[in-house]
C-alpha cells in the first residue's frame, strides 16, 4: 500500500483511514520516543537536530575533524555521517546523494559502546550486533527524514456517526507497509468489526 491515503467502510459503518498527520511528534522527542542513536547536525538554512550542545560545527576545520572528536569523547561503537538534499523539499541519508550543487553532509548520527551493549544485553560487541546497531541507526535517519519533509501519518477511527473512536500516530514515510501503518488499519479493521476476508489493497 503506497498510495498517502486510505479509507476502508466495514460492514457496520466504521470509517477506518490512513491520513495526513499535521500534528505528528519529532521521532527524536525524548518524552515520546527511546533512540539508540545521537544525531548532530547542522546546516545555514535549516534548523536540524543537535542532540550534543557542546559540539558546535563552528569549533571544527571539517567532519574529519568532528569524527575524530566524537570518537574520543563519546567513545562509539558505530558513527555515520548524515546528508541532505535540499530540492523543492530537503531530505536526510546516511548514504550521500551524488550531487554536488544540492546536497552535502551536514552531520553525524552515532551510539556509544556502553550504549549499544546496554541495547542488547551484551558484555562484547560482536559483529552482528554492530550490523543490528547500524541497521538501527540508519531507520532512525530515515524516520527523522520524513518528518522534516512532513510525511508524517496516523490511522484513524470513525463510527457510523462520524465520530472518533480510535487513534494511532506515529507513522513515518509514504510507504504504510513500511512504517507500520497499514498493519495498524488492518488491526484497527478486525477490532472494528470488518466483513470477514475484507483485505487492504498492497
Amino acid at each position: 500500500m503506497n498510495s498517502n491515503d486510505q479509507v476502508i467502510t466495514t460492514s457496520n459503518g466504521y470509517r477506518i483511514e490512513i491520513a495526513y498527520d499535521q500534528f505528528a511528534s519529532d521521532p527524536r522527542d525524548p518524552r515520546e520516543f527511546c533512540n539508540l542513536g545521537v544525531m548532530v547536525c547542522f546546516h545555514g538554512r535549516h534548523d536540524l537536530i543537535n542532540e550534543v550542545p557542546s559540539i558546535d560545527h563552528r569549533d571544527f576545520s571539517g567532519w574529519a575533524a568532528m569524527e575524530k572528536h566524537i570518537k574520543k569523547a563519546h567513545d562509539t561503537a558505530i558513527i555515520l555521517p548524515i546528508y541532505l538534499m535540499d530540492h523543492s523539499s530537503i531530505s536526510l541519508s546516511t548514504m550521500p546523494y551524488g550531487c554536488p550543487w544540492d546536497s552535502g553532509q551536514v552531520g553525524f548520527i552515532f551510539v556509544s559502546k556502553e550504549a549499544l551493549r546496554a541495547e542488547f544485553g551484551v558484555k562484547r560487541l560482536n559483529k552482528e550486533i554492530r550490523e543490528e546497531g547500524e541497521t538501527a541507526l540508519r531507520a532512525e535517519v530515515r524516520a527523522y527524514s520524513e518528518y522534516v519533509k512532513g510525511e508524517t501519518y496516523c490511522v484513524l477511527v470513525h463510527n457510523a456517526d462520524g465520530e472518533s473512536e480510535e487513534y494511532a500516530s506515529g507513522f513515518y514515510g509514504y510507504n504504510h507497509e513500511e512504517s507500520g501503518a497499514a498493519e495498524c488499519m488492518r488491526q484497527f479493521i478486525k477490532t472494528f468489526g470488518a466483513e470477514e476476508g475484507m483485505k487492504l489493497a498492497a
